[in-house]
C-alpha cells in the first residue's frame, strides 16, 4: 500500500489536460513497481481528484488481497 500511496502523491492529474501517469519503484527489493494512468475530469480540482484516486486504489488493493488469499487457500488444499 505504501507504493500505491507514493504513486498517488506523484500523480498530479489536473495538469496536462487532466491526464497523468506515474511509476514508483519498490523500496525494498527494487523489483516491484506500481503504475498509474489517470484522467480527471475538468469538474475536479486537484484535491478532489486525489481523493477519488485514493478511494479507487483502496478498492484495487482490497481486490488483490482477496484474490491472493483465495489463491493461498487453494494451494493449501
Amino acid at each position: 500500500m505504501d507504493l500505491v500511496k507514493g504513486v498517488l502523491d506523484t500523480a498530479a492529474a489536473i495538469r496536462d489536460g487532466g491526464y497523468a501517469k506515474a511509476r514508483v519503484k519498490g523500496l525494498s527489493s527494487g523489483s516491484e513497481s506500481v503504475y498509474v494512468l489517470t484522467h480527471c475530469w475538468e469538474i475536479f480540482n486537484a484535491s478532489s481528484c486525489k481523493a477519488c484516486l485514493e478511494r479507487a486504489s483502496t478498492l484495487v488493493v482490497g481486490c488483490y488481497r482477496i484474490q491472493r488469499d483465495e489463491h493461498l487457500r487453494q494451494d493449501a488444499s
